[in-house]
């Protein structure tokens, strides 16, 4: 009988992956980049994010947030 171990990492854990804002969830988007000669090239578009301190439920917490949530209020900054 084999025994199978599982990592400790749940579906639902706060493990938060880089260039994603925990607010909003907004991601890199991706594209092609065209030069007038029409050389086409991949690239990618990443969401300007910050690290701020923030209140979460009564709580200080570091969190990366992109600069459209801290503008538009989502986000309550801690003193």
């Amino acid at each position: 009988m084999k025994i199978r171990i599982l990592s400790n990492f749940s579906v639902g854990s706060d493990v938060t992956m880089a260039l994603v804002c925990e607010i909003c969830g907004k991601k890199p988007s991706f594209g092609n980049t065209i030069s007038h000669a029409h050389n086409v090239r991949r690239r990618r578009w990443n969401p300007n994010l910050r690290r701020v301190k923030a209140v979460v439920g009564g709580v200080r917490k570091h969190m990366r947030v992109c600069t459209s949530c801290i503008r538009s209020g989502r986000v309550k900054k801690a003193a």
